[in-house]
């Protein structure tokens, strides 16, 4: 993932959130179908951090975790 697909994922969660929680998503494909009914797509790296982020019952720590990874790896591009 990086921080244009963080980005991405993260307004999604802001705007999303409330909805995401009441929704009862308990696997991908429902996440999947959840979000081809808002019209929203988004590539596979999105979708398994925002599984990632459902699963851990919407544990902020997930995206600050993925924030930290991302910087990590522009450190060593450099």
């Amino acid at each position: 993932m990086d921080i244009k697909e963080l980005i991405k994922v993260i307004k999604l969660i802001e705007s999303e959130e409330e909805k995401l929680k009441g929704s009862g998503i308990n696997s991908y494909e429902q996440l999947e179908s959840y979000l081809k009914e808002k019209g929203r797509q988004l590539s596979n790296n999105e979708m398994q951090f925002l599984y990632q982020y459902i699963k851990s019952d919407f544990n902020k720590q997930i995206v600050v975790d993925s924030y930290h990874q991302i910087l990590q790896k522009m450190r060593v591009k450099v």
